[in-house]
């Protein structure tokens, strides 16, 4: 039996611009559109929810999909894509949240009885909720019931995300790449029904004070493993932004390595935290090499920013700290500072930005060879904000790409 057989008349097709009045339906709309007129993006995309032979198919796909007949339930997906390549058929159902509103576990288990009947092969589901991988859902299924249907979910911003990176690591043609800004456009409208991560978990705060304790926490707290999850989510959720601020291609890079799975960067977060009570991540700019780096620090209530910056190869000492006052003269100074990295052991000079400026040559006094590196810090301490679940993203965010954007500024990124 095909997916297709007793549709309804009612069944819509996806529109780029869109007419429907429910948020969600508009959102899907149009990334169905955009999967329906780029066979590279729909590949990209379907590839992680199984398939891989999407960009080559032919492919369908439809809006509202409900079927007449008493055998069928009486269940409405979102959406069905279905791809077929000689004699092998692929589909899959979709269904979409935005805003607020989260995907429920009977709705999805009454599509996975739908896809039994229809020899549908999969369900995607696409919300704000987040989740560490498309497998991982952040909602309850029992695999008993499943009957061997896989079942996918994404945040609606890692989408988002997976599209700017698309830009850049795509081989599009000139119509695809125009197609792909338009939607991005749309995507990144506050308007649109796509939230961004903007609160740590329920328990953030209870850490926090833990952390400035004499007793702590250790590895084996409960909710230990919620706190990573939430960090995790905020460190992709601000990937997305630093990647749409600088128009080019931002990495997360991990202490694990790139090839680490999702399980070892997790524990070896859990372990840090509970060892040292910080959380860290870095970001690579591909298309520059710097490297921009946060630490928070839950005993100390501190977040830091530190980015890398490039500096003349074939000056000496003193030559770069000139070079360095003159860049830096216009960067904002607040809770700025600024770190050489001096040839030997324990050889740093940590500045506040408004002491360098106001005297460069102190850092390069005794030194003739160059710093091996040279860094932008900016630092936010305060007990209050940082115990708060929201203000301490907002933060956080800020601050963060407040640095990114002097560094764009300056021509680093």
């Amino acid at each position: 039996m095909s997916c297709f057989d007793n549709l309804t008349s009612e069944n819509g097709t996806p529109y780029l611009i869109p007419s429907f009045k429910q948020t969600e339906r508009r959102l899907l709309s149009v990334f169905m559109s955009l999967l329906e007129l780029s066979p590279t993006i729909r590949g990209h995309f379907l590839g992680f929810c199984g398939y891989r032979g999407a960009r080559t198919s032919t492919y369908k796909s439809l809006m509202e999909v409900s079927y007449s007949g008493s055998k069928y339930p009486e269940v409405r997906p979102d959406g069905l894509v279905s791809c077929k390549r000689g004699s092998t058929n692929w589909s899959a159902y979709i269904e979409a949240k935005a805003k607020r509103m989260n995907i429920r576990s009977e709705q999805i288990q009454s599509y996975i009885d739908l896809a039994k009947i229809t020899g549908v092969d999969a369900v995607i589901t696409i919300s704000n909720e987040f989740a560490r991988v498309p497998s991982e859902l952040p909602y309850h299924l029992d695999a008993k019931k499943r009957g061997g249907k896989a079942v996918y979910h994404f945040a609606w911003a890692d989408i988002r995300t997976l599209l700017e990176l698309a830009k850049q690591d795509l081989e599009l043609e000139p119509i695809e790449v125009g197609l792909l800004s338009e939607c991005l456009r749309f995507f990144w409208d506050e308007r649109s029904g796509i939230s961004t991560y903007d609160a740590m978990p329920q328990n953030w705060p209870a850490f926090v004070e833990a952390a400035s304790t004499a007793l702590g926490f250790n590895a084996n707290v409960k909710g230990l493993s919620e706190v990573i999850y939430g960090w995790e989510q905020e460190r992709r959720d601000l990937c997305s932004k630093l990647t749409r601020e600088s128009g080019a291609l931002v990495d997360i890079r991990h202490s694990e390595g790139v090839r680490s799975t999702v399980e070892e960067r997790s524990k070896a977060d859990k372990k840090n935290l509970a060892d040292n009570y910080t959380l860290g991540t870095k970001y690579f700019y591909r298309h520059t090499k710097l490297r921009l780096e946060l630490l928070v620090d839950l005993r100390a209530c501190r977040m830091t920013a530190a980015l890398e910056i490039p500096f003349p190869s074939d000056k000496g000492a003193k030559a770069i700290t000139s070079w360095c006052s003159k860049v830096l003269e216009d960067f904002p100074k607040s809770d700025a500072s600024i770190c050489f990295d001096w040839p030997g052991r324990n050889n740093d000079v940590l500045l506040s930005m408004e002491s360098f400026l106001a005297e460069p040559t102190v850092v390069s006094d005794g030194k003739k060879s160059p710093p091996r590196a040279i860094r932008i810090l900016i630092s936010r301490h305060g007990v209050r904000n940082f115990k708060n679940r929201k203000k301490f993203i907002w933060d956080l965010e800020d601050m963060t790409l407040n640095l990114a954007r002097s560094a764009q500024a300056s021509s680093w990124v």
